[in-house]
């Protein structure tokens, strides 16, 4: 088995693209398998072995759901009761989710979009502000419990939740009562400074070369994707999953408790394409449920700037698979975790599994492209209605913040935006529209005027999936003191 999975991860590696992969694969208890090939770092050709700890990104949100669990088989907390009986201070924007639970934080059922880009461009908002004072102002686009809408925020509402009920942060609490007793030395979080421990080189693609690449380090959200573990580590997790809460013969969390993690909510709706042999069941708390050639498939993946993750498991066979890879966006966790599946199955396949999912993803990310250069849509001739100098200034959402537009007449781009830090040049579209980019992204922005001509608002499609763009508005400037 090691040689056929050793020749299925290079030929992922060469024909799907990425540098470097690791694999680990649990049966019955006992680990088959935790390996790495190609590259930790590509250009001084030093080799990924199972010492290197990568991000596992979203799969993440199966710790947090498992921390809250924990906590409700403690008796310290009921997953059904409203949240703000926990938290008072949190509240969202839709009056009807007055009774949110943590059980609708855990299945993505408030509604509430992603908004990623709030925290892309905020990086250091402080985990307190943003649940207790930005998300009541961030705008769903679901009616609450209505429809399945993944949500990175309302995991770090879930971890804010595991902090004032046990008294420590989300990150002790991880550290205390999943990664000790699991074993897990290797892991920690996107924050740290963990010079002893071999972290990779991360790599993205950009046009047709892969080029190397930070990621992030947006604790607030922590909850929702921080965590970077080796391959050794998520076998311990694959391990304490398959045996439904419990390493050894010690219960970490009753099988009543346990079992909520993998009960279905909700129904999802993940990916524009079908992929044989699944059958989406619904949405756990943290994991996705499907069926898998008719056995319980319990996955759920992840995806960071410059790595992605898929761990899977089939319960009722003992199998348990992740695939962690140092590249962006990448499918080839997915590719390897069917065709190691299919393995330990014992049943042919049809399906060139790499072959199908490099297709997949190609056509999707053409799709994408599409779309994206409609929103680079110019028309000429058609100039800006003020000065420059005027739009400057500052602007602020009670979600989002403030922002600040800044004028510099020597420059092509004479106006840019400033988001908390980052900096991006506005490029002119036409009239008031401009746009800006971010992760090759583009985002419009469109000034709007008062009754006297004035700029006074201006609105970011931060948030592409709502109606309507969030709208900031223009902070006014203090008056001049007067001499007498």
């Amino acid at each position: 088995m090691h040689k056929e999975i050793e020749a299925m991860a290079l030929r992922g590696l060469k024909e799907i693209g990425a540098e470097g992969v690791s694999i680990a694969v649990v049966k019955d208890g006992e680990t088959l398998l935790a390996e790495s090939y190609g590259f930790a770092d590509r250009d001084n050709k030093v080799k990924l072995t199972s010492e290197f700890a990568l991000p596992i990104g979203s799969s993440s949100k199966a710790f947090t759901a498992t921390g809250v669990m924990m906590l409700a088989s403690d008796g310290k907390l009921d997953i059904d009761k409203p949240v703000r009986d926990y938290m008072p201070r949190f509240a969202l924007d839709d009056p009807e989710t007055r009774d949110v639970t943590a059980r609708d934080l855990l299945c993505h059922r408030t509604g509430l979009p992603r908004h990623d880009l709030f925290w892309i461009t905020w990086p250091d908002v402080d985990r307190d502000d943003l649940v207790y004072n930005r998300h009541r102002y961030l705008k769903a686009n679901k009616p609450f419990r209505s429809k399945w809408e993944y949500n990175n925020h309302m995991f770090a509402a879930a971890g804010k939740l595991i902090e004032e009920v046990s008294g420590m942060s989300w990150e002790e609490f991880t550290r205390e009562r999943i990664f000790a007793p699991l074993g897990m030395k290797s892991s920690f979080f996107w924050q740290d400074e963990r010079s002893d421990i071999k972290q990779p080189v991360f790599y993205k693609d950009q046009g047709r070369r892969r080029v190397p690449c930070e990621s992030e380090k947006a604790t607030a959200l922590g909850p929702a994707g921080a965590i970077r573990a080796s391959i050794t580590d998520m076998a311990q997790w694959l391990k304490f999953n398959l045996a439904k809460g419990k390493v050894g013969d010690e219960a970490l969390l009753d099988e009543a408790s346990f079992s909520q993690l993998w009960k279905s909510n909700i129904s999802y709706e993940l990916l524009p394409f079908s992929i044989p042999e699944v059958i989406p069941m619904g949405y756990g708390l943290g994991w996705f449920l499907n069926s898998y050639r008719g056995e319980l498939n319990v996955e759920h993946g992840g995806n960071v700037s410059g790595a992605t993750s898929a761990v899977s498991m089939l319960p009722d066979k003992g199998i348990g698979v992740v695939v962690l890879t140092n590249q962006e966006s990448s499918v080839l966790g997915y590719a390897l975790t069917s065709m190691i599946q299919d393995i330990l199955l014992e049943r042919k396949c049809d399906t060139d599994w790499i072959k199908f999912y490099k297709e997949a993803f190609e056509n999707l990310k053409k799709a994408q492209e599409e779309q994206l250069a409609a929103l680079r849509f110019t028309v000429p001739g058609k100039p800006m209605t003020h000065d420059g100098a005027a739009y400057a200034g500052k602007y602020e959402h009670s979600g989002y913040g403030e922002i600040s537009v800044i004028y510099n007449g020597r420059k092509k781009d004479k106006l840019s935006i400033d988001i908390h830090g980052n900096v991006f040049p506005l490029i002119h579209m036409h009239y008031d529209v401009f746009r800006f980019e971010t992760r090759e992204i583009p985002i419009p922005v469109n000034f709007r005027t008062d009754t006297k001509g004035g700029i006074s608002s201006v609105e970011i499609n931060m948030e592409m999936s709502l109606p309507e763009a969030i709208s900031y508005k223009r902070v006014p400037e203090p008056e001049e003191k007067q001499e007498v």
